[in-house]
């Protein structure tokens, strides 16, 4: 005979908490001989201080033998190496039920298309399946989240609710593993920077937090772009075409300089070198290096 446990009502943290991680790694269960739904969450034990997080959230749902909420396992893989997780689980309460069956009406996870965003819920999200980093320079944050188990159109639906809630641009792109495409979200930049204001008061876990470093150039308050883009791709390459027509040689860093090429006084050899690339294929630049001394290698020219 099933436990009846009594109806306890969400807060509304818990209730935040809950839809975030249903949009991430959390998974409402009901099995054949229960009455109504648990949460459960496994992660990998690196992730043990989040999962304490989250399970002190749901303090008041976790059964009385799991001393602390989490329980930490481990087992040897085919190859012989020791694989250790760890998990968190309640009991099976009537509060779960009714979102159980919002999120599984059919068995199979899905996006609720009743679905409402809030801060709390997005950083919540951004914990279990998001990304954050810089993109090629310290100023241009990146963040994606990873809405690989959602279909097209659900990824597409919550593109949308992120872009209407920001007013900014989160583009839905594809992700391909083997024969099988999958979809993502993506932010970049002015997008990231209003999105993380808007979740940080409610970021207390120790977790994906980058925007708030002095690399990340003052997230709430967002400078102007340090890369030129009144120097185009193309604007570089006249530069370069003008430098073998004079026959001119030149130091690389002066090139670089030239180019637009240097932010925060740190030299981006890599766009540098591929606008070198075809004149040196060509062999109409000689690129005389000191290894010693990236910024006194000098770029000749020969006519």
């Amino acid at each position: 005979m099933p436990i009846r446990h009594p109806l306890v009502p969400f807060t509304e943290i818990q209730l935040n908490a809950l839809t975030g991680s249903m949009l991430g790694d959390g998974h409402l269960c009901l099995g054949a001989h229960n009455i109504n739904a648990e949460l459960k969450i496994a992660r990998c034990v690196k992730d043990r201080d989040y999962l304490q997080y989250e399970a002190d959230i749901f303090h008041n749902f976790v059964p009385p033998r799991h001393k602390g909420g989490i329980v930490c396992s481990s087992i040897i893989c085919e190859d012989g190496t020791l694989d250790e997780g760890c998990s968190f689980g309640t009991i099976a309460a009537p509060a779960f039920t009714p979102i159980h069956k919002l999120w599984y009406p059919s068995g199979k996870k899905i996006v609720p298309n009743s679905l409402k965003l809030n801060g709390q819920i997005i950083a919540h999200w951004i914990c279990d399946d998001g990304s954050v980093d810089y993109n090629k320079l310290p100023y241009r944050l990146r963040c994606e989240f990873a809405t690989h188990g959602f279909a097209k159109e659900e990824v597409q639906f919550l593109g949308k609710l992120l872009s209407d809630r920001y007013n900014e641009e989160f583009l839905v792109r594809p992700k391909y593993r083997g024969d099988k495409t999958y979809y993502i979200i993506r932010a970049y930049d002015s997008a990231c920077r209003v999105m993380f204001l808007d979740i940080d008061p409610y970021f207390k876990m120790d977790r994906k937090r980058i925007w708030d470093k002095p690399e990340s150039r003052f997230w709430a308050d967002q400078p102007e772009r340090q890369r030129s883009m009144t120097k185009s791709f193309k604007a570089r390459k006249e530069i370069i075409s003008k430098l073998v027509e004079k026959g001119e040689s030149i130091t690389l860093i002066k090139l670089a300089h030239d180019l637009g090429n240097v932010y925060n006084g740190k030299v981006d050899y890599k766009s540098v070198n591929k606008l070198l690339k075809p004149y040196i294929d060509e062999g109409c630049i000689v690129k005389d290096v000191d290894n010693m001394n990236n910024n006194t290698t000098t770029i000749r020219i020969i006519k």
